[in-house]
């Protein structure tokens, strides 16, 4: 169908007229609706927001690290507290010196060493605290909490893996390698009784 120049310029002023809800912009293109000009990628369903497992709080995608895989921390309380970093096994914000550095970026790993180490002897960190007797990860010979590594009975399991029922608390990686090199209790008294014997000489 064709129309005339008259109808043409008649329907060209009409849009153009202030009232109208068909009301053009200046270059003569008609803008785009509302829901066009929103970022697209904060439209998404309720059923695909967030929960935060350190605040509890339910938020949009986009208040999340990650882009294929969200991390499961928002950036608000990742951002609350410089200096650590969120274990996702114990759920709880350490240090990230307690934290294995990804290779790739430097970046700490999801899950503290304790957890790792534990993981590694099938057993849990509450199951090692409860068979030391402790109420936090530390060495059960000096008491520090660095380097700490798993001990178990290389009777029972020879390797650095254990079954998971011989392990029987946590060490530093010093007191660790000691106890291999002492081997018997027998052997670690006879060594104190020495060196008690001549600390005040």
């Amino acid at each position: 169908m064709r129309y005339s120049s008259a109808s043409s310029n008649t329907r060209s002023s009409r849009l153009a007229e202030p009232g109208s809800s068909n009301r053009t912009s200046p270059s003569g293109v008609q803008p785009r609706c509302k829901i066009g000009e929103i970022d697209r990628k904060q439209l998404v369903p309720l059923s695909d927001y967030l929960t935060c497992d350190a605040c509890s709080e339910t938020k949009h995608p986009v208040k999340f690290s990650g882009s294929w895989q969200k991390r499961p921390f928002c950036l608000e309380c990742r951002d609350s507290r410089p200096g650590s970093s969120w274990c996702s096994s114990c759920k709880a914000w350490l240090p990230i010196a307690d934290f294995y550095a990804r290779s790739r970026d430097g970046k700490p790993v999801t899950t503290c060493i304790p957890c790792r180490t534990t993981y590694t002897h099938g057993t849990t960190i509450a199951e090692v605290l409860r068979i030391q007797g402790a109420s936090e990860p530390m060495c059960a010979v000096c008491g520090t909490s660095e380097n700490l590594s798993v001990d178990h009975d290389h009777a029972c399991c020879p390797g650095e893996r254990s079954c998971g029922k011989c392990v029987r608390g946590f060490l530093c990686r010093t007191c660790n390698f000691a106890e291999g090199l002492l081997k018997t209790a027998a052997t670690a008294e006879a060594l104190w009784h020495y060196m008690k014997r001549h600390e005040n000489r």
